[in-house]
């Protein structure tokens, strides 16, 4: 069961982002009958995953949505704005339960009361609140009954008695028996026994504790039931029953199960066949039954065949009496070659036709690591060849076959690794996705008209480096849309539309992956920037007039520059930004921005594809060899020494007419000086961020790709060094981090 749980929490996930892009696009044309149709679907698919679990307040809820969405479709409703929140507001609260469900295995307490609320609001009319039924809060569970009971409750009569009964705790030390006291009410028709809390560990179980509550329905008066409790009056509560909460339920619009709910039921039925065919003490049947009976009638509920439900009752109620699984156990076989059949025609359905999109193949992140920790070993081995082949050079004909194999080698390591690497490979869809929800109701918020265009959604780039692109993308929405884009009436005076623009676009730049954030809002001011980063002493007040308007912008960057007039409850606070540059630093990327007073701003994130496989190039400084990103590396100078002039405290020198600022690898990694004054020395031009710096090394031995491993131990804060590699002839390479080392 654990495979199939974890298949619902996955598939239940996907669903509800494919629920939110569609209620978004429905929103931008309310008469989109694909967008109505696939919502349907989406909702109509969940119904049947939570139907195979014992969530009824969940399926219900779902239902709800479903049955809405029916009537959008036969055009009894007509889609409107307030239509569109009250179903992301049931898309919201599944969101909620599926991760609560994965922590819990379950439903929260309140579960029942907040699927009434919603249910409430979906069937109330549009433009008009949700109806409530007079009824106190401890008979809410009542609008969360099943067909079968309302059909039992209507049966029973016209007048109903609903009772709320919660025992102390320490009604047994009192000589209390709940379970009988509830059995003696007269007339009774529905009886609940819920848990009232939580269960503790085994451990702490205190067995003489009463940890149960119990809803019943009558159907004799209010005044003949209460006295059965005369015992206990503080802890029962007795009502009437409205007429309206045991009508019909919504019957289900015809429509075919959910697409894999055959499948997932052979398989939930095979595991109940396995399960009585355990061994079990005779006093442990009892459970297995009633257990095994309950997951056979959601099996059905879920493939539409509640009707067979009194088969399987009646099978179960068979093997209770003999004492033996086997009547049980023998209709479950009928069951399951029945489903079996409906399983095999779905699939040859399935092949039939088209799919709308490609099932993934879902692979633990940690299988994938493994393979590429493996891929690193297999280019350790590959580098130590070449030096093989050196020393054969004496004998021709083994120098041949060595570089042969070798080459032969190097090209599968390589295909292999790109392979590996196309495995960790996720579309940027993962990160973009929550975007426009979120500028949606961002937008609502503060009074904006905003449209948000997304392109690139299928660029790929590693999982670790979308793992990191998350937070920034949040932070330059939400700035975007708080202080980039304009209030309407502002957009009118200036002659723009009223609807703001914010543009995203994404794209594979060679080995980095580019992810452009663009608003035709109000822009940001230099002069303020120059202004707050004088306030806050990150550049003194001549500096910062010598700057240009474009050299003054990335200052918003640093810790605590913001031109935000006031700090609201989504941005301003001059936080931000700097954790923009430092999540983006961090992974090896960097970040650029454009900004045109009155016309908008522009916001370039460029990070590696990849931050598991990282081309290096190894240099030499003093007497060891070290990594340096072969990204950050613009160009490689042979300069004279005598042209590297120090001005102050600090080293520059001139290429192609451009000052550029140069620091020593030696001094950066305290290693000896011992440079000498005359000759040439090489320059690395590093391109950090918009200027280029210098970096003078010893000299430089080769490129490659390095699979790095990150620092571990004492080593774990060593700051200016990203991991180190293997080399061909198994010494460590450290690599640095250029940004914290500079």
């Amino acid at each position: 069961m654990s495979e199939l749980f974890d298949q619902f929490l996955v598939e239940s996930r996907e669903l509800l982002d494919g629920i939110g892009a569609g209620l978004l696009r429905l929103e931008r044309s309310l008469e989109d009958k694909a967008a109505i149709n696939e919502l349907f679907r989406a909702f109509h698919t969940l119904k049947g995953g939570t139907a195979l679990f014992d969530w009824p307040a969940f399926t219900h809820l779902v239902h709800a949505a479903e049955d809405l969405l029916a009537s959008v479709r036969s055009g009894d409703v007509a889609a409107t704005a307030d239509l569109i929140d009250r179903l992301f507001a049931v898309a919201d609260q599944s969101s909620r339960w599926i991760d609560h469900i994965a922590e819990h295995r379950g439903l929260p307490a309140d579960a029942g009361e907040r699927a009434r609320v919603l249910e409430e609001r979906l069937r109330a009319a549009p433009g008009e609140a949700a109806p409530e039924t007079a009824l106190p809060d401890a008979f809410g569970w009542l609008r969360d009954l099943s067909r079968e009971e309302r059909e039992a409750l209507r049966a029973a009569g016209p007048s109903l008695t609903a009772v709320a009964y919660d025992p102390d705790p320490e009604c047994f030390f009192n000589g209390d028996d709940p379970l009988a006291l509830c059995r003696r009410i007269p007339r009774l028709v529905l009886l609940r026994v819920e848990a009232a809390e939580p269960l503790p560990d085994l451990a702490a179980l205190d067995p003489y504790r009463c940890r149960l509550r119990f809803r019943a329905v009558s159907a004799a008066p209010a005044g003949d039931v209460a006295p059965v409790f005369r015992t206990a009056p503080d802890q029962v509560r007795v009502a009437p029953v409205p007429a309206d909460l045991v009508g019909p339920a919504p019957a289900p619009p015809p429509a075919a199960p959910a697409p894999g709910a055959a499948a997932m039921a052979e398989a939930i039925l095979g595991e109940q066949r396995r399960i009585l065919a355990l061994d079990a003490a005779p006093g442990e049947l009892e459970g297995r039954f009633a257990s095994v009976e309950r997951t056979a009638l959601n099996v059905l509920t879920a493939l539409g065949r509640a009707a067979e439900g009194a088969a399987v009752q009646a099978a179960a109620a068979s093997a209770r009496a003999v004492g033996r699984p086997g009547p049980l156990a023998n209709h479950l076989a009928t069951l399951l070659a029945a489903v079996a059949a409906e399983a095999t025609e779905a699939k040859l359905n399935e092949h039939a036709e088209p799919r709308a999109a490609r099932r993934a193949l879902r692979v633990e992140p940690e299988r994938v690591d493994r393979l590429l920790a493996l891929v690193g070993e297999l280019a350790v081995a590959k580098n130590r060849l070449p030096p093989l082949v050196r020393q054969a050079e004496g004998d021709r004909a083994l120098a041949r076959t060595l570089r042969e194999v070798a080459d032969t080698i190097d090209g599968l390591s390589d295909e292999l690794q790109n392979a590996v690497l196309r495995l960790r490979m996720l579309p940027l869809a993962t990160v973009l996705q929550p975007l426009p929800r979120m500028v949606r109701d961002l937008a609502q918020r503060l009074g904006k008209r905003i449209d948000l265009l997304v392109g690139g959604e299928r660029t790929e780039a590693d999982k670790d480096v979308l793992d990191v692109l998350g937070e920034p993308l949040i932070h330059l929405v939400r700035n975007a849309v708080d202080h980039g884009i304009e209030a309407p009436e502002r957009r009118a005076a200036a002659g723009k539309p009223e609807a703001g623009t914010i543009r995203i676009d994404a794209r594979q730049d060679k080995d980095s992956v580019v992810i452009e954030i663009a608003d035709d809002g109000g822009g940001i001011d230099a002069a303020a920037v120059r202004r707050k980063a004088v306030e806050n002493g990150v550049i003194d007040a001549a500096r910062a007039a010598a700057l240009s308007d474009a050299e003054a912008l990335p200052l918003i960057l640093l810790p605590g520059v913001s031109t935000a007039r006031a700090v609201t409850d989504v941005s301003g606070r001059g936080v931000g930004m700097d954790a923009v540059r430092t999540a983006v630093g961090l992974a090896g990327g960097r970040v650029e921005i454009a900004s045109e007073l009155g016309r908008g701003t522009r916001v370039r994130l460029v990070l590696p594809l990849t931050m598991v496989i990282t081309p290096v190039m190894v240099v030499e400084a003093a007497d060891g060899l070290f990594g340096v990103p072969t990204s950050a590396v613009a160009e490689v100078a042979k300069v004279p020494a005598t042209d590297i002039r120090r001005v102050k405290h600090a080293e520059s020198v001139v290429l192609r007419g451009q000052l550029i600022p140069v620091f020593r690898l030696r001094r950066l990694l305290a290693l000896p000086d011992g440079e000498g004054g005359g000759g040439t020395v090489t320059v690395l031009v590093l391109r950090l961020d918009r200027e280029p710096i210098g970096l003078v090394v010893d000299g430089i031995r080769d490129r490659l790709d390095a699979v790095l491993k990150p620092l571990s131990g004492v080593l774990a804060t060593l700051r200016g060094y990203s991991g180190t590699a293997e080399l061909s002839d198994g010494r460590l390479l450290p690599v640095i981090n250029l940004r914290e080392l500079l």
